[in-house]
């Protein structure tokens, strides 16, 4: 996302006649910081008490907000309304001029919240990371004239550029949510020294009514992370607009809606460098899925897995994460995946493993060669870090791959659970990345495999 800056007055929503001026500057990784000149709230709560006596004494309690936390922020900048929401204090400084620095969770532009107003819309709009690579669909198209041809004329065109329209497709996002796979595009380039189409496509999440923000997010996160493993890049939001019946701009008899923008410090961070991403170096892509009807099924096994699919995300959206940690939260995830399938009895870990490696089928199997050998050593990796008895200089590499391979016994099954089509197991087995992580599954396991057969 883009940064930007915006000089205005600022205000908190019960005290609409103290404005403070200052400027809000959100960077390109969507964090928001809010430099005053002045203070929102300088005053204190009283109240004044009768002692027996008959004399008086006024007690005085800081507000919430004179310790920093302002749950609600509004402001005004150029032609904008701005909604600061969850805010917090991270400097003040008092005497002469009062100066306040506020760090927002969340940003949205072109809107305000009352102070008690739920955070509420209709629809939502995610534009991300490798999404267009990701779909594997193009409008633009290209026609050149040879200069030597006779047909040239005296007003030749030598090069055309122009971009079709690719219709919107559509799905069910549970819950009487409606998810819409949409083209986006535009022109780009000062007009003189060049001039360039560029396409892109979205998500759009539409509700029937006004849903919470979280209503809408969550399938949205499940559509991150499906294209994130698709693409085996880390699909982070590039943009996010919202729509609210109530915010729309009138022309004579017309209510035109407004977009919302939305900025915030999202975990999931762009890692993209460079622009190219070819079909041979996914592991699926969004026609091998199914279309639509594969991101419907997707969607409804996603959000029945919702928690334990984060935990396994997160070794891929954290670059920075312990490889303990990775093996811990594959191997809670997977615990939990056969939890929600098979029911809390008794089971010991070893088995469930077993079980979620038949789900998952071939594809694992050529993954780790012998699946009884790979459960052990998943099973005694994960109780030697849980009850910190790592006993090799090597863990941590040995533990990283297991935890690789954790992660694609968790998408292999939901993938199987969502009855993606052969096509996708067939490009995920003959993916180099995955041959790759094969190697050195069979370099870890061999002494183990060893072992058992004699």
């Amino acid at each position: 996302m883009d940064a930007f800056e915006a000089d205005g007055h600022w205000w908190l929503p019960e005290s609409p006649d103290h404005t403070v001026p200052g400027r809000l500057s959100v960077s390109d990784q969507g964090i928001a910081n809010l430099a005053l000149i002045g203070a929102l709230e300088s005053g204190a709560s009283s109240e004044t008490i009768v002692q027996e006596d008959g004399s008086t004494v006024t007690v005085t309690e800081p507000r919430l907000d004179r310790r920093g936390v302002y749950p609600r922020i509004l402001g005004h900048a150029g032609s904008s309304g701005y909604t600061l929401e969850d805010c917090l204090q991270t400097r003040r400084t008092l005497g002469g001029i009062d100066t306040e620095e506020i760090r927002a969770s969340q940003v949205f532009k072109d809107v305000h919240f009352g102070a008690d107003e739920a955070l509420e819309f209709t629809e939502i709009r995610a534009w991300m990371d490798w999404l267009v690579h990701w779909t594997a669909q193009t409008g633009l198209e290209e026609e050149y004239t040879s200069e030597s041809s006779k047909d040239l004329g005296d007003d030749p065109i030598l090069a055309t550029l122009s971009i079709r329209f690719i219709k919107s497709q559509t799905c069910a996002g549970g819950n009487g949510v409606t998810v819409t796979l949409g083209q986006s595009y535009g022109i780009e380039g000062d007009g003189i020294t060049e001039r360039r189409l560029m396409q892109d496509f979205h998500f759009r999440i539409t509700a029937p009514g006004l849903v919470s923000l979280d209503q809408l997010l969550q399938p949205l996160s499940d559509l991150q992370d499906l294209v994130s493993i698709g693409t085996g890049r880390t699909a982070a939001y590039k943009s996010i607009e919202l729509r609210h019946p109530n915010v729309v701009h009138t022309f004579s008899d017309r209510a035109i809606p407004v977009t919302i923008k939305m900025f915030a410090g999202w975990q999931v961070k762009s890692e993209e460098s460079g622009s190219n991403l070819y079909a041979a170096q996914m592991f699926f892509t969004f026609d091998e899925l199914g279309g639509m009807q594969g991101v419907e099924r997707w969607l409804a096994v996603a959000g029945a897995h919702r928690s334990a699919l984060g935990r396994v995300m997160a070794t891929r959206y954290s670059p920075g994460m312990y490889v303990s940690d990775r093996l811990l939260n594959c191997a809670a995830a997977l615990e939990a995946y056969d939890r929600d399938l098979h029911g809390k009895a008794d089971t010991y870990y070893i088995d469930r493993l077993r079980r979620l490696a038949g789900l998952a089928g071939d594809t694992f199997r050529d993954l780790v060669g012998d699946v009884e050998v790979w459960v052990t050593a998943f099973k005694d990796a994960r109780n030697d870090v849980a009850h910190h008895k790592a006993r090799m200089v090597t863990v941590s590499t040995e533990h990283l791959f297991l935890s690789r391979s954790g992660y694609w016994l968790f998408v292999l099954c939901l993938l199987r659970e969502t009855s993606a089509p052969e096509a996708v197991f067939s490009r995920i087995a003959k993916h180099s990345g995955y041959g790759r992580l094969k190697s050195r599954i069979a370099e870890l396991l061999l002494p183990s495999a060893l072992v058992l057969r004699n």
